[in-house]
């Protein structure tokens, strides 16, 4: 940093920063859920996102030349696994402590204040806030954004597939992305959102007609996502059943082909007895007779 930058950088206003933090949060980050009064504290969440905001407004007017931005997105940036460490400019490192260690109070203050100082024995003044957001991090939101967007993005993609052989895996797939977020978030996922995952997750024509069954069930006008989930694993074991098509084994097909067998003879055998005694039965002249007489009385009737 030149001479000439480094005028302007201790311009910039940590206090007024300081003052906007507390006026959009309506006080400091201690990392508790309650205030004394009863009133919900800030989640760490929505404490994260309120002082990157201000960080970047108290940088906003430095020269494009300082490259401001970048360097200070650096100290938010989350390593992942095989991510090598950044150097960080140590202003705008320090800059970031100051204005963390006005903006939290109790536990959290605490938390912050153990990298004011470097930790080689020599206790100089270092004033890390890189460390000391990631300390916070670990203890107010212990599973990564990172991890948290990644189980998003997993949700919004997911597809229950009609395949019962998979529905109970992904199923379990599904609550642990669940479980990850909320995590991320820091709460419980609103019902309206949780439901929005699950509807999303069975879209397709081969889906019409579940859907719109289950559309005329309460449980669903009531967004019941368990309930919900429970069907559709339910259906699709159904739904499996119903299209078991397999042959019978060797041995049951065998019979049947026997039983077919002797259907097939016996019928054949009995047109043929039939048939013969027809054409066997000597001609008895009296029975002719017999049959004309009554042909004759049957004409005699029917013309009267």
């Amino acid at each position: 940093m030149t001479p000439a930058h480094r005028v302007l950088f201790d311009k910039v206003d940590s206090i007024q920063a300081t003052i906007d933090f507390i006026r959009i949060t309506g006080g400091p980050f201690t990392g508790k859920m309650y205030r004394p009064d009863g009133r919900s504290c800030t989640s760490f969440t929505k404490f994260l996102i309120n002082f990157r905001s201000i960080i970047f407004r108290a940088i906003a007017g430095l020269p494009a030349a300082m490259n401001a931005v970048s360097l200070t997105e650096a100290i938010f940036y989350e390593l992942r696994p095989g991510d090598v460490n950044t150097e960080y400019v140590t202003e705008f490192n320090q800059l970031v402590f100051n204005v963390l260690m006005n903006a939290c109070d109790e536990e959290a203050l605490n938390i912050v204040l153990r990298y004011e100082r470097s930790d080689n024995g020599q206790q100089q003044m270092k004033k890390d806030g890189r460390r000391a957001l990631f300390a916070l991090m670990q203890t107010y939101s212990p599973v990564s954004t990172n991890a948290g967007n990644n189980a998003k993005a997993k949700l919004e993609s997911t597809r229950f597939q009609q395949d019962k052989n998979a529905i109970n895996q992904q199923i379990t797939d599904f609550y642990i992305n669940v479980a990850v977020l909320e995590a991320a978030l820091d709460k419980k996922l609103e019902t309206l959102e949780l439901w929005a995952f699950i509807t999303s997750a069975i879209k397709g024509k081969n889906w019409t007609s579940f859907r719109l069954t289950m559309s005329m069930q309460k449980e669903c006008k009531d967004h019941q996502s368990f309930w919900f989930v429970d069907q559709v694993r339910k259906y699709i074991l159904a739904l499996e059943e119903d299209r078991d098509t397999s042959p019978p084994p060797e041995n049951d097909l065998r019979d049947v082909i026997s039983m077919l067998a002797a259907s097939v003879e016996a019928i054949a055998t009995k047109t043929e007895t039939t048939h013969r005694v027809k054409s066997n039965q000597p001609y008895d002249a009296k029975m002719d007779r017999a049959v004309s007489a009554e042909g004759a009385t049957g004409i005699a009737t029917a013309t009267l």
